[in-house]
């Protein structure tokens, strides 16, 4: 039986949040590196487009 998309786009949307927050500990640790950021522009992208498809 296949999910509803809004609910696989919430899950989705959760990961990246938690993701995101991960991220952030690091930034104020000032322990970022290049890849960070990328990942960060790369996951904040992403949620938007899962944020506009719901």
């Amino acid at each position: 039986m296949p999910q509803n998309p809004n609910v696989n786009n919430e899950k989705e949307m959760k990961k990246i949040v938690e993701e995101l927050k991960i991220l952030k500990v690091k930034r104020y640790e000032r322990q970022l590196q290049k890849q960070d950021s990328l990942r960060i522009e790369y996951l904040f992208n992403q949620y938007q487009q899962l944020k506009n498809d719901r």
